[in-house]
């Protein structure tokens, strides 16, 4: 199921990148074309948001379940607290 719900991701997250790469070619044309019109201000300022675009984190992959026993170790978990511990806290 993972595996399917993965690939089904990938190629949709394929499709949205031609588009939207295409789309992303020509605005970025736009701006440039603009930027010969800025101060230098307004040019860093556009290049500036340039490049946080690129460095953007993409979407990752959520399968949409959660498995409670592959997330919780004893670092994340509720520490034991009991009368064989005199009710301090105490970590496996």
């Amino acid at each position: 199921m993972n595996r399917r719900e993965s690939e089904r991701h990938d190629e949709a997250a394929a499709r949205d990148q031609g588009f939207y790469g295409r789309l992303q070619t020509q605005n970025r044309s736009d701006l440039r074309a603009a930027m010969r019109h800025m101060t230098p201000l307004g040019r860093a300022v556009a290049e500036e948001a340039m490049r946080a675009n690129d460095e953007k984190l993409r979407g990752r992959f959520d399968p949409g379940f959660h498995v409670e026993a592959f997330s919780q170790d004893s670092s994340n978990r509720e520490p034991q607290r009991d009368e064989t511990t005199g009710w301090r806290p105490k970590r496996d």
